[in-house]
């Protein structure tokens, strides 16, 4: 009884210590299974990283649009302002040297308009030619009148004659004729048609500009008087 008591009693305690630690199996297994859900859950709730960064240009300056116009190259050049067909005094030259008194029929004076781009900016320029009145333009025969020649890419020769023999020439040294009028106060014809000249800044362009009283000039023009306007337009070329 003993020994059969015995040989039951074994297997019990070997079944209890397989049982408790199939049990301990499984509760560790399901801790270890628990920890895995907890980090899953917890990796879907972290913040990202995340970073700004900001790029700060040079400084974006305009160029300027600057026509200037005088005898020559130097400093007593003007400095154009205003807007294209805007009055503008300050804009305004009055070319002293481009004067002559007691002109007799066929007659000429002549003198250099140097054209500047002062500016920054290229651009391209065109001219008209007027009078401020009509006392030297003959209506019916303008050509008996007052006539203006301008070429381009010349300058003054060295004037010859006297008034007192009233043989008086200005003539123009190079270049071509790019205008030829008898000029009124309402003329519109351009200096260069409809092609004007583009400058680049800092480049010039010189023209001479020709003054001429008509040898056919009538008795009625006699002692009248007028000034030649020469008024040069900038546009900011694009091409």
């Amino acid at each position: 009884m003993r020994q059969t008591s015995g040989s039951h009693t074994a297997p019990r305690r070997r079944a209890e210590r397989r049982a408790a630690s199939t049990s301990r199996s499984t509760r560790l297994k399901a801790a270890l299974c628990l920890g895995v859900v907890v980090c899953l859950g917890s990796t879907g709730t972290w913040a990202s990283w995340s970073d700004t960064g900001t790029i700060t240009g040079a400084t974006i300056k305009t160029g300027t649009l600057d026509l200037t116009a005088g005898p020559s190259t130097g400093a007593e050049n003007l400095v154009g302002t205003g807007t294209v067909g805007a009055t503008d005094a300050a804009s305004n030259w009055d070319y002293t040297a481009l004067a002559v008194s007691d002109l007799a029929p066929g007659e000429s004076i002549s003198k250099t308009v140097v054209v500047k781009n002062s500016g920054t900016a290229p651009f391209t320029f065109n001219g008209t030619v007027t009078t401020t009145t009509n006392d030297l333009y003959v209506a019916a025969t303008p050509t008996q009148g007052l006539q203006v020649i301008v070429f381009d890419g010349a300058t003054a020769a060295t004037p010859t004659g006297t008034a007192a023999n009233g043989d008086r020439v200005g003539g123009c040294t190079g270049g071509t004729s790019t205008y030829s009028q008898n000029p009124s106060t309402s003329s519109t014809t351009t200096l260069y048609g409809a092609t004007p000249v583009k400058l680049v800044a800092g480049a010039t362009r010189s023209l001479c500009v020709r003054v001429i009283l008509s040898s056919t000039a009538t008795n009625t023009l006699q002692n009248k008087s007028t000034k030649v306007v020469m008024k040069l337009d900038a546009t900011q070329a694009t091409s």
